[in-house]
């Protein structure tokens, strides 16, 4: 860096172990006393230290991301804290997007750590003054990741995808998801028996049913009309309770807010949408947009 530029005024790099982080700030910090060292460290993690960002506490909670390679919830002995100027909570949106935008327009093929890194840089830019250089690392490809950021429909089913999608003509994508017919959300306690699990079926035809566990407090997933027609078939009397190896744990989730073009290729893959207030609780469901329900309304735009 020294020997291409000369001076560096800023560097923006990403905390993992800390080892890249350390080493080189230490060497600029020796040869450029002045430069401003940027750490980056994703939302869910607890790297950065919570006075940095005191007005935001709730960012520096341990918490799940989606984002590899940076953070974690414990702090690396290698890591030097003190050499960091500032640091930058990232967060899986902003950093999937700037990553997609890297290897769209710039031809870097990157990962999310590397989009996380340009984001923070591109807010921390802005106390600089003209002529001075930022510096930032990308410290990933994109091998690893083919199917999840770069695809689209990985991105769509987290609710990344905002105005920037790419939109066909057509009138209905612009409408917005509380605009579908949406039924309401059928939940069940898992000690419900197979019986009156059957009569839930008979009075909600076509409907999926949402299993809450007492124990774990949460719903876990749902069953179909497919897999009451298999325990109708299997079970040895109507007395039992639902067990997990039923429930279907993986289910599409999606804002009322979002728009149609952000909910039709979930309904390439399953017959119903779960609409929640919240996409990081479950529990919040409000209610469930079905296949047909989404095509009629499609063919009636």
């Amino acid at each position: 860096l020294l020997v291409y530029l000369g001076r560096v005024d800023m560097i923006v790099i990403g905390a993992g172990t800390g080892g890249s982080l350390t080493g080189v700030a230490r060497k600029l910090k020796e040869k450029c006393p002045e430069v401003k060292i940027i750490g980056v460290d994703p939302v869910g993690s607890t790297l950065a230290p919570v006075d940095q960002e005191s007005n935001e506490p709730e960012k520096h909670v341990a918490a799940h991301y989606e984002v590899e390679g940076i953070g974690y919830d414990f702090l690396p002995t290698v890591m030097d804290l003190s050499i960091v100027n500032s640091w930058v909570k990232s967060n899986d949106c902003d950093s999937f997007k700037i990553a997609r935008k890297l290897i769209r327009y710039e031809g870097l093929l990157c990962g999310g750590s590397s989009g996380a890194n340009v984001w923070a840089a591109l807010q921390k830019a802005k106390e600089l003054k003209e002529g001075q250089r930022c510096v930032v690392i990308l410290p990933d490809g994109v091998r690893n990741y083919m199917t999840k950021f770069l695809c689209e429909k990985w991105m769509i089913s987290h609710g990344w995808f905002g105005d920037e999608y790419p939109v066909a003509d057509c009138s209905w994508e612009e409408e917005e998801v509380n605009k579908l017919p949406m039924q309401t959300a059928i939940v069940v306690s898992n000690n419900t028996n197979y019986k009156d699990l059957f009569k839930h079926f008979k009075a909600h035809p076509g409907q999926p049913i949402y299993i809450h566990n007492e124990e774990r407090n949460k719903i876990i997933g749902f069953v179909n009309a497919a897999s009451v027609i298999h325990l109708a078939r299997s079970l040895p009397h109507s007395g039992n309770t639902i067990t997990e190896k039923w429930v279907e744990t993986e289910f599409k989730t999606i804002l009322p807010t979002c728009y149609l073009r952000d909910i039709y290729k979930h309904f390439e893959s399953t017959e119903y949408v779960a609409v929640v207030k919240d996409k990081k609780n479950v529990d919040s469901i409000i209610g469930v947009i079905t296949r047909s329900a989404f095509l009629d309304y499609v063919a009636n735009c």
